[in-house]
């Protein structure tokens, strides 16, 4: 009977080894841009100053959005500017 339980320990925690990291993961992986290289602190600060300008109250929209408004911008930005007018 012990060697049940001990089996069944090794089992359990073998198996929450396994799945553990899948709970502290990084930080999400930023979307690249062709024409408008930014890292990850350019990225953040750019979501600061956004929250700042427009913020937004996720509790009173009426259509939820399934995009982040910043990376939005940065796509639009990316797609609608030449690399020359992005330089600037």
């Amino acid at each position: 009977m012990k060697r049940r339980s001990a089996l069944k320990n090794i089992l359990l925690a073998s198996a929450g080894a396994t799945i553990l990291p899948a709970c502290f993961r990084e930080a999400p992986v930023l979307p690249t841009y062709r024409n408008l290289p930014i890292d990850k602190n350019q990225w953040y600060l750019i979501e600061q100053i956004r929250q700042a300008i427009l913020p937004i109250d996720l509790s009173k929209q009426l259509i939820p959005i399934e995009e982040s408004v910043t990376h939005f911008m940065l796509t639009s930005l990316n797609d609608c500017y030449k690399p020359e007018i992005i330089e600037k």
